[in-house]
């Protein structure tokens, strides 16, 4: 954990690890869970409630249960929502746009449409040595004019095509208010 961010060794980070929904986690993965919030990471997701398996039942559960009520506290998901832990914060049924706002993380990829949110977009987004890549998908079954404001600025976009490899450089786009956008059309 580096200012409040999950830097793997390869150089990405993450500002907040998201858990699965499923309630059932291994006893050592809470415990790394509980390491990394109180190094300052921010945590989504629910309180474990028992370890997969029945190896040393039900001992491993309460012990899983005990450090779940530790690290968790009093966040239920319904009348406390967010937990300070150690020099982190843990999250419980908050919306994730929601949390990221709060951790002053601006959206990575915002879409408009005839001067609205475009619904209907997915994006995959990722840094490889320096280099900002997203990955853009139409999931609507039409034809469409969006644009795409990215969280980044300084540099010169280009278009790759997955089927080909080929790329060529993005002819228009503008920088404004340290974002990047880029009127789209996409199938």
């Amino acid at each position: 954990v580096e200012n409040g961010a999950l830097v793997l060794p390869d150089g990405m980070c993450y500002r907040l690890l998201v858990l699965p929904a499923d309630r059932t986690m291994p006893l050592t993965t809470l415990q790394e869970v509980e390491r990394l919030v109180k190094a300052g990471a921010a945590v989504s997701g629910p309180k474990p409630s028992r370890v997969p398996g029945l190896t040393n039942f039900p001992h491993n559960d309460q012990k899983l249960q005990t450090l779940a009520d530790r690290i968790w506290g009093d966040c239920d998901g319904k009348l406390t929502t967010d937990a300070p832990f150690g020099k982190g914060r843990l999250f419980c049924g908050n919306p994730l746009a929601q949390i990221l706002l709060g951790l002053d993380v601006p959206a990575a990829v915002r879409f408009t449409e005839a001067n609205s949110a475009a619904r209907g977009m997915e994006f995959n987004h990722r840094i490889d040595q320096g280099t900002e890549i997203y990955f853009i998908s139409n999931q609507e079954d039409c034809y469409r004019e969006v644009t795409a404001s990215f969280r980044t600025t300084g540099l010169r976009p280009f278009f790759c095509d997955p089927d080909t490899g080929t790329t060529e450089p993005v002819s228009v786009f503008e920088e404004r208010d340290g974002r990047t956008l880029i009127p789209l059309r996409l199938d």
